[in-house]
């Protein structure tokens, strides 16, 4: 199940999970980049060739009391920031 979708520039990042089994996916343009077994939420990384350069990307997922959040870095600078721990680096 998609939970939302974020976008840096003009790319997507969407987050993904499956409430059954535990697995939280990330996708980057709608290719799977990351997968992870979380009941509570993961960190994501992956690097992709954004316009010929290398874009780094750090993704963490997590529960607030709102439901289901995360704080997304692209090259160590914050995309979104949805979660209070890590939300300073």
């Amino acid at each position: 199940m998609r939970i939302f979708a974020v976008f840096a520039g003009e790319h997507e990042i969407s987050i993904h999970n499956n409430f059954w089994n535990g697995v939280e996916t990330v996708r980057y343009n709608g290719e799977e980049v990351s997968s992870k077994f979380s009941w509570f939420g993961a960190t994501h990384r992956f690097s992709v060739k954004e316009d010929g350069e290398i874009a780094d990307y750090d993704v963490e997922v997590g529960f607030t009391l709102n439901g289901v959040s995360a704080n997304i870095w692209r090259n160590d600078r914050p995309v979104m920031i949805g979660l209070r721990r890590g939300s300073i680096r």
